[in-house]
């Protein structure tokens, strides 16, 4: 998410908003055997094989990312970065 936000905002207005997302969202681990099954799989891209290896170990529901392409093999659900910016929007709201 930095990493994507970066691109438009400097870090000194990114990290309070990345704070406040953490509240609503689980971060997943990075461990050794995600990355040993990212090798050995047949992702194409390391990256998206540890991102998919990674929220598949942590239960999570979905990946959100800004190219759902990369993930058209998932058996995981795939949110573009916008819709999920919309989920939270509403969530927000709610508070």
């Amino acid at each position: 998410m930095f990493y994507v936000l970066g691109r438009q905002y400097k870090a000194i207005k990114i990290i309070p908003k990345l704070k406040s997302l953490r509240t609503l969202v689980r971060v997943a681990a990075f461990t050794e055997e995600y990355i040993d099954l990212a090798w050995d799989s047949a992702w194409n891209d390391f990256k998206d094989g540890m991102q998919f290896f990674c929220a598949r170990g942590a239960s999570c529901e979905a990946i959100i990312t800004r190219n759902r392409d990369d993930f058209a093999n998932s058996s995981l659900p795939v949110l573009h970065l916008c819709f999920f910016e919309q989920i939270i929007s509403v969530h927000r709201s709610r508070l």
